[in-house]
């Protein structure tokens, strides 16, 4: 691994936001309306605060973009990208389905190099580098092998979405959404485990359309490593820009790409 100090601070900073987010689990929270159908607790805002100090401690000169505080300007070529708290309104609401996303960016090369998505409630720890293969607690990971939409599962995120909502070249998800070609469909609300469940074979295909790039680069770089296809909202590859995932095992993506191609 080259990047083994920046996954140390990774991991090391997940756990402890995990920590916080584990002591008020279950608790009420009130959610703060933000910009899209968002939202955010109290609990968001001290779970990126750790996480951005950890950063700040072992990368003072790293930026770092987070998905409540925005951006943190330094002077080197990398930023950290990081969702402190994937899947708020489930952890609101005391469902067990939420996750800590960090990814490390390279600004001169435009691509994701390492990632981390840490699942609080199992401990489970998956991550990836560039060229080396996705990981699930030591053990690599595949996407699966399934070729037929009959034989998938497709995990959704955000659903009412419009061109006027995110313009791109699968924003109308309408075919996807109503397709009766899938086994099942599932909609559970963390784009980081939804997209991790791809990247080792318990999902077949993870599509959203809206969020940002610290919903989708780490986990997008799982599923990549681990023999899939990801694409963005115009079917290009995963950048800072991007509001958009398709993310799939190889055997069913054009499949799914034809079904949000259909625009009528």
């Amino acid at each position: 691994m080259s990047f083994k100090k920046q996954f140390k601070t990774a991991r090391e900073a997940a756990i402890l936001a995990s920590k916080i987010q584990l002591e008020s689990f279950g608790r009420k929270h009130d959610l703060t309306p933000k910009e899209g159908r968002d939202f955010a607790t109290e609990v968001d805002f001290a779970s990126e605060e750790v996480i951005i100090n950890a950063i700040k401690r072992n990368f003072p000169a790293d930026n770092i973009l987070s998905e409540e505080k925005g951006t943190i300007d330094g002077q080197s070529r990398y930023m950290w990208v990081v969702d402190p708290l994937d899947g708020t309104v489930n952890y609101s609401l005391g469902f067990a389905y939420f996750c800590v996303i960090i990814a490390l960016y390279d600004l001169k090369k435009d691509e994701t190099l390492m990632s981390i998505v840490y699942n609080p409630i199992t401990k489970d720890l998956y991550y990836a580098e560039k060229g080396c293969g996705a990981y699930l607690n030591n053990q690599e990971i595949s996407v699966s092998s399934r070729t037929k939409l009959e034989d998938s599962c497709l995990a959704l995120g955000a659903l009412k979405i419009s061109k006027k909502d995110v313009p791109g070249k699968f924003s109308n998800q309408h075919h996807l959404i109503t397709s009766e070609e899938f086994l099942r469909k599932r909609v559970v609300g963390s784009a980081g485990l939804d997209t991790a469940n791809v990247a080792k074979g318990a999902f077949d295909a993870y599509v959203s359309m809206g969020g940002g790039a610290w919903d989708y680069l780490g986990p997008g770089l799982l599923v990549d490593e681990a023999g899939g296809q990801v694409v963005d909202e115009n079917g290009q590859a995963l950048t800072l820009q991007s509001h958009g995932i398709v993310a799939c095992g190889s055997g069913i993506f054009d499949q799914v790409i034809n079904l949000l191609e259909q625009n009528d």
